[in-house]
């Protein structure tokens, strides 16, 4: 595990890609939740993030998942690609694709029948069942477009 200067982001090496983002939403972003680029970023280059829904195009582009809560005006880690350890998978078994809804942040173990774009998948569950231990794969860029 690698230490950050964030208390509890602590990635594994080798096991996921992660980069260090800036909250300016004016809101909280809260742990568990799927982010994506703002379009903007701090005078140190780093990127600034909002919550990912699939309710547009341009806001169904997802960056990753936000293991920590970054509160408004504060620095914190978005994991990228890989395994995310210590997730709230209490919902979701083992296996579950995990899928953007159009609920800002939020995504379910259902493929969304009212998003106007289709199915985008994020990411997979690796341990299920546990609001503190469980494990999941983010993909970022793994949507799956579906004509229906």
């Amino acid at each position: 595990m690698l230490d950050t200067d964030i208390t509890g982001d602590r990635p594994g090496v080798g096991r996921v890609i992660y980069e260090r983002v800036y909250n300016g939403t004016g809101s909280t972003i809260t742990s568990g939740s799927w982010v994506r680029l703002a379009g903007q970023s701090t005078t140190n280059n780093i990127p600034y993030i909002t919550l990912s829904d699939a309710t547009t195009y341009a806001n169904s582009q997802v960056s990753g998942y936000v293991s920590n809560s970054i509160v408004n005006g504060a620095y914190g880690y978005v994991y990228l690609e890989g395994i995310v350890l210590n997730a709230n998978t209490a919902p979701y078994a083992n296996g579950d694709i995990l899928y953007l809804t159009s609920t800002a942040g939020i995504v379910s173990n259902t493929a969304p029948t009212n998003s106007p774009l289709a199915t985008l998948q994020v990411g997979k569950v690796v341990v299920g069942g546990s609001s503190t231990t469980g494990s999941i794969v983010a993909q970022k860029g793994a949507h799956k477009f579906e004509v229906t």
